[in-house]
C-alpha cells in the first residue's frame, strides 16, 4: 500500500512540474510578445535588418541594383567609405552626384544634439514607417535623414547635392528603406554581375570623383561628411578634425572648376596628387582668423590635393598651395 501511494505521489508531482513547465513557457511567450519580441514564425520577420550587421562593405551588403530600385533611378556606380565604427556607400546617379547610405554606431541622442548645435531642426515624417528624425538645415532643404536601429545604432541618408533627390525623392527613398529595415518591403534579390573589361583597355580611375564628392559635400553644407573623406591620421585626431570642419564650414561656396593631375611621375600604389582649380566665396566672419579667409581669395583659387590609400579605398590628405 505503501508503495502504491509513493506511485501516485511521484505521478501527481509530474503532472504538476509538467503544468508549471507549461505555464512557465506560455507565459514567457506572452511576456515576449508584449515587449515587442516577433516570434519566428510570424510573418513579420526582422531579416531587412540583417543588412546592418557583421558587414564589411556596405556597397556590397546593399547593391547599386537593389538601391536602384528603391530609388526608382539607376545608381551608375558604387564607392564605399569605412572608418572605425562607420560603414558608408556612395551611389552614384551621374558621374559627380551620389546619395550616401551611413551606418554607425554612435549614441543618437548625441546625434540629435550636435544637429541642434549647427542650429538646425529636428522634425520627423508620418511616411516613414520606423523610428526616425530628419534633420533640416538653415534654408529649409533636408540635409539628412536618420533612421533609428537603436541606442547607438542609426542608418542614415543624404545627399551631395539637393539636385540629385528633390524633397520628395529623398524622403520616398527613406520610406523605402525604412520599409525594408522593419520587414514590411522584401528587398529584391539581385546578382551582381561584374562588368566586362576589353583587354587593353584601362578602366578610368575614380580619383576625380572623390574629390569632386569632397567639395560638392562641403558646398551642401555636409561637413562631417566631407571630413570622413579624410586620411585616418586627420579622422583619428579630434583636434585636427575639428580645426578642418572649422575651416570648411567657413567657405560659404566652392566649386570644382577643373582638375588635372600634377606630380605624375612621383606617384606610387599609395599617393596621387592632383592639382584642382576652385571658385570659392568665404565667410567674412572668417576674416579675423589667424590666416585671414584660411588663406582662400574670393573667385579662383588653385590647391594641390594629395590622396592616400588606406587599405582598398583613396582618401584626402590636405589641401595644399604647392605641390
Amino acid at each position: 500500500m505503501a508503495r502504491n501511494n509513493m506511485n501516485k505521489s511521484i505521478i501527481i508531482i509530474g503532472i504538476v512540474a509538467v503544468l508549471i513547465l507549461g505555464f512557465a513557457l506560455f507565459n514567457s511567450q506572452k511576456q515576449n510578445n508584449s515587449n515587442g519580441v516577433v516570434s519566428p514564425n510570424t510573418e513579420q520577420t526582422t531579416q531587412s535588418t540583417d543588412i546592418f550587421k557583421n558587414m564589411t562593405n556596405l556597397c556590397e551588403t546593399l547593391t547599386k541594383e537593389q538601391v536602384s530600385v528603391l530609388l526608382g533611378k539607376t545608381v551608375v556606380k558604387t564607392v564605399p567609405l569605412t572608418s572605425g565604427t562607420l560603414h558608408s556607400c556612395q551611389y552614384y546617379l551621374n558621374d559627380s552626384q551620389a546619395v550616401i547610405i551611413n551606418n554607425d554606431f554612435l549614441n543618437v541622442a548625441d546625434q540629435k544634439k550636435g544637429q541642434i548645435f549647427l542650429g538646425r531642426k529636428i522634425t520627423t515624417n508620418p511616411a516613414i514607417p520606423m523610428d526616425h528624425f530628419l534633420v533640416i538645415q538653415e534654408d529649409g532643404l533636408i540635409n539628412e535623414i536618420y533612421l533609428v536601429l537603436g541606442a547607438n545604432n542609426y542608418v542614415s541618408i543624404n545627399r551631395t547635392s539637393a539636385k540629385i533627390l528633390t524633397e520628395e525623392e529623398i524622403i520616398s527613398f527613406a520610406s523605402k528603406l525604412g520599409g525594408v529595415i522593419t520587414g514590411k518591403t522584401p528587398l529584391q534579390k539581385t546578382t551582381v554581375v561584374s562588368p566586362t573589361i576589353t583587354q587593353g583597355v584601362v578602366p578610368l580611375p575614380q580619383e576625380t570623383d572623390i574629390i569632386r564628392t569632397f567639395f560638392n559635400l562641403i558646398e551642401e553644407r555636409k561637413i562631417s561628411d566631407a571630413v570622413m573623406m579624410m586620411t585616418s591620421n586627420i579622422t583619428n585626431d579630434d583636434s585636427t578634425k575639428q580645426a578642418f570642419g572649422v575651416q570648411f564650414a567657413a567657405m560659404d561656396s566652392v566649386k570644382v572648376t577643373k582638375i588635372e593631375e600634377s606630380s605624375r611621375g612621383d606617384w606610387t600604389d599609395k599617393w596621387h596628387q592632383y592639382m584642382v582649380t576652385l571658385d570659392v566665396a568665404m565667410n567674412p566672419s572668417s576674416a579675423g582668423g589667424p590666416i585671414p579667409y584660411y588663406g582662400f581669395e574670393k573667385g579662383e583659387n588653385i590647391r594641390f590635393i594629395t590622396l592616400i590609400k588606406e587599405g582598398a579605398l583613396w582618401k584626402i590628405e590636405g589641401l595644399a598651395t604647392g605641390p
